[in-house]
């Protein structure tokens, strides 16, 4: 679905939520490049496992680094309360639920998923997770240009 006016809208902050396991993590940066060539003055918060997080901290690409610790603080139900309170307060303009979490689809004025019917063919289910976190933002009007072997590898 293409969403012409996400380019008239004011985008000031987003929040990708990501995943807990380190090389997910890593595959999911993969957005942050079209995001800030889109909405350059935007303010990037991602949201990820207390695991992963170490590999983020100090990448200037990010405003914040937000610890969704599942076996810790966020374990029982007044801790996912109290973390979904404090998300939905921040007022983020885009949400990017690339983790597909249900409670994450009420965050943002505008909340972009992995898409639902898609999902369920052979060949989304076989295509590689950036692509897949990409087409994520290109369902909304996110221009960007996917590398390809030989564009990566300089030929």
């Amino acid at each position: 679905m293409f969403c012409p006016y996400i380019f008239i809208m004011n985008v000031e902050s987003i929040l990708i939520v990501s995943f807990s396991h380190i090389g997910d993590v890593v595959l999911s940066t993969a957005v942050i490049p079209p995001l800030q060539q889109q909405f350059p003055d935007a303010k990037i918060n991602i949201l990820v496992g207390p695991k992963a997080s170490d590999i983020l901290w100090g990448d200037i690409r990010f405003n914040k680094i937000i610890i969704y610790d599942n076996k810790g603080q966020h374990r029982k139900i007044n801790g996912i309360f109290k973390l979904f309170k404090e998300l939905k307060n921040a007022k983020y303009d885009i949400v990017i639920n690339l983790r597909d979490s249900l409670w994450a689809r009420f965050i943002g004025k505008e909340n972009w998923n992995m898409p639902l019917l898609r999902r369920f063919s052979s060949k989304y289910q076989s295509s590689h997770a950036v692509d897949r976190y990409l087409d994520v933002l290109q369902s909304h009007g996110v221009d960007f240009q996917r590398r390809t072997k030989d564009s990566a590898s300089g030929l």
